[in-house]
């Protein structure tokens, strides 16, 4: 393990740490049996945003500094976590094909900005294992959060 993986690895292990933390009710959740050209696109919505301010209370509780909707030449990152190598951090309001091309390409036109980033996904609770190879091979990792 090279030093940059050391502080992300040590930071996923303190986020799974607090899986326990429960998540708001919304009036409207969507069932993940739902069909996924059902779902209406509402863009950076409550679900979404509340998930970026927990990561990001997480975020600040480990003494991490970093930037909320930086605006970058090719788009506004959610979270940009300021490191040897920066993280880029695409949060989405779930883990379904749908949302994780968007996050794919948002993360890879974010990463054109920079020499060297790691890119990250993160949705409230898993993305579904048969879905980690794919991002596995664009060079993307889940960033797991409560």
């Amino acid at each position: 393990m090279n030093e940059e993986e050391g502080g992300i690895l040590s930071f996923l292990d303190k986020v799974v740490e607090i899986e326990s933390v429960p998540q708001p009710i919304l009036e409207e959740t969507i069932p993940d049996e739902e069909p996924e050209e059902e779902i209406e696109f509402t863009p950076r919505d409550y679900r979404e945003k509340s998930y970026e301010s927990l990561l990001c209370e997480l975020l600040t509780q480990e003494g991490y500094q970093y930037e909320r909707q930086k605006k970058t030449a090719n788009g506004i990152i959610d979270i940009f976590v300021y490191d040897r190598i920066p993280w880029i951090v695409e949060v989405k309001r779930s883990g379904t094909s749908f949302y994780l091309i968007q996050a794919i390409a948002q993360l890879k036109f974010y990463a054109m900005c920079f020499s060297f980033s790691q890119l990250y996904v993160a949705v409230p609770g898993r993305i579904k294992e048969e879905y980690l190879p794919i991002l596995e091979e664009f060079r993307i990792s889940e960033f797991r959060g409560p």
